[in-house]
């Protein structure tokens, strides 16, 4: 990382830059928004939060202490159909809000990551999300379902057609427990491609992981060669 004393300016460094626009009352549109950013930037790092150096045998007590809590409701969300139109944040919001009856002032913090099929509500601490769980139901065209459970999303990339499901199934099983032992295809999605709704190599599934259990990165399928022999457990 370059010294501050490198930063490129204008007639002297960083340092004097900074100096100088501080001292300029009367300054320039851009020395004041300087001088501005700058100030919220010292306002927004006095509001921010300390982090607590812990040792690694720390943090996995206090992970598996928020566990046992169980304040965590996972809400899994899958369309019913090619057809279903997307949810949108109000539509989230009805969901959490009206629909499952959440009380806001028990939340925490909203997850609603990247990954459409995953919502995660994190409530204060002490509070037990069994509270909510209910009977999967349909909400919108799309599947709803509520847990307290985490099921990870597991995407195998460019899977051969050769590769049976239950092969899929299998090599999970050694890291938990695959959700409802159900493997999903996914569909080529963009509105531009002609090949739009065809399944395109990759599945995914749900796994329940076994604490400390975590899965590779990498595994290289090839499908059943014929000089394989089948066995049964």
């Amino acid at each position: 990382m370059p010294d501050e004393d490198d930063a490129p300016t204008t007639g002297g460094t960083y340092k004097d830059a900074v100096a100088s626009n501080e001292m300029n009352v009367t300054g320039t549109v851009e020395e004041s928004s300087a001088r501005n950013n700058h100030s919220q930037s010292r306002a927004w790092a006095d509001s921010g939060v300390t982090c607590k150096k812990r040792n690694y045998a720390d943090i996995v007590t206090e992970a598996s202490d928020a566990r046992s809590i169980q304040n965590v409701l996972y809400i899994s969300v899958k369309k019913l159909s090619q057809k279903s139109r997307p949810l949108t944040s109000e539509d989230i919001e009805k969901l959490i809000v009206d629909e499952v009856n959440i009380n806001v002032d028990e939340i925490k913090r909203v997850d609603l990551h990247s990954r459409y099929e995953s919502k995660d509500i994190y409530f204060n601490a002490d509070f037990d999300a069994l509270k909510y769980v209910r009977p999967d139901f349909i909400f919108k065209d799309h599947k709803i379902v509520l847990d307290t459970v985490k099921s990870q999303f597991v995407r195998f990339i460019n899977v051969p057609t050769a590769v049976p499901d239950e092969e899929l199934i299998y090599i999970a099983s050694f890291y938990g427990t695959v959700k409802d032992d159900k493997i999903f295809y996914e569909t080529y999605s963009d509105k531009s491609n002609k090949l739009r709704g065809l399944e395109n190599g990759n599945r995914y599934l749900f796994l329940d992981f076994q604490d400390g259990k975590s899965m590779m990165n990498y595994i290289w399928w090839e499908g059943p060669l014929p000089s394989d022999v089948a066995s049964q457990e």
